[in-house]
């Protein structure tokens, strides 16, 4: 697996996590 992909994937995966945290509040 490409790393830089993974990376890229963790980051867009981490934001939409902190989206849906946020907007829980």
């Amino acid at each position: 697996m490409d790393e830089e992909a993974l990376e890229m994937g963790a980051n867009l995966y981490a934001q939409f996590a902190i989206d849906f945290l946020n907007s829980k509040k």
